[in-house]
């Protein structure tokens, strides 16, 4: 498996970009949820700024949750 240079293997390659495919129902998902919080707060939110929210608040525990998962996943 290839190193980077902190010599950390490297399990996912990235893409030099700041786009991310998330699929059609995803990307209608966060479109949703951001036009329900404009309508609801008179704030105009755009799904960037929801997905944003989403990464900057919860992300750990995702992360937590998704080694759990992944880790009973076949016992």
């Amino acid at each position: 498996m290839p190193t980077n240079t902190t010599g950390i293997k490297k399990i996912v390659s990235r893409a030099k970009t700041n786009v991310m495919y998330v699929g059609n129902e995803r990307r209608d998902n966060i479109n949703k949820r951001a036009v329900l919080i404009t309508q609801k707060t008179n704030f105009p939110v755009q799904p960037g700024d929801f997905l944003q929210f989403l990464i900057d608040h919860y992300s750990e525990m995702a992360e937590v949750e998704m080694v759990r998962q992944l880790q009973n996943k076949d016992k």
